[in-house]
């Protein structure tokens, strides 16, 4: 475990000072994770960016309007625009974000369009990569597109159920794109989490205490 990088997820500016006394190497900062994570505040962005750039700690932040879908408006793309163009001033080291169409499939031209602004920021799909009826041609077209990582807990419930798929997933990436397993990956289970699925990321709120 010496090389795996474990990314804590975290609500607003709450445990960040913990998380930096814990040795946290990345954050992932977010709101309303009761919905699964929406945008922060432009204020509590560069708090948090201050703080952690003073200790060396990488920062990505949710791109999310809202909770729900992933299919999003013109409105709704435009604001989640607006919010990159914002935290990009502050020194986000990165953005994660996902548009899907109703079919679950990527949505090409949406996905550009944030890609295109976020550039030359590091980019993680988010979740939305479990809803998608084609992960394996997602895999492929995010790799094309450069997306640095994907997060992805998996199909069935509990993380212990999916670590088949995870490492089907790992495989298949073949170093192309990072699979970063979130969502009941604790300080408890990281270990055996990487082991059994050979990834080298891993995220969640309780990874690190």
């Amino acid at each position: 475990m010496n090389h795996m990088v474990k990314e804590v997820c975290l609500e607003n500016d709450t445990h960040v000072r913990k998380a930096i006394q814990f040795g946290a190497q990345r954050i992932e900062l977010c709101d309303n994770l009761n919905v699964g994570g929406t945008t922060v505040s432009i204020e509590t962005c560069k708090r948090v960016v201050a703080m952690c750039k003073e200790n060396g700690v990488t920062v990505m932040a949710l791109i999310r309007c809202r909770g729900g879908d992933f299919i999003y408006n013109e409105a709704e793309l435009r604001e989640m625009e607006a919010s990159i163009s914002s935290f990009k001033q502050f020194g986000v080291d990165g953005f994660v974000l996902g548009c899907l169409t109703p079919e679950n499939k990527l949505h090409v031209p949406h996905m550009r369009r944030l890609l295109q602004l976020v550039d030359p920021q590091t980019v993680t799909f988010h979740m939305a990569f479990d809803q998608l009826a084609s992960p394996f041609e997602a895999i492929d077209q995010l790799s094309r597109w450069r997306v640095k990582r994907i997060l992805t807990h998996g199909p069935h419930k509990e993380i212990e159920e999916n670590l088949t798929t995870l490492a089907a997933y790992e495989t298949y990436a073949d170093e192309r794109i990072v699979i970063m397993p979130g969502g009941g990956v604790t300080k408890d289970n990281a270990s055996h989490i990487a082991a059994t699925t050979g990834v080298k990321e891993l995220h969640g709120t309780r990874i690190l205490w």
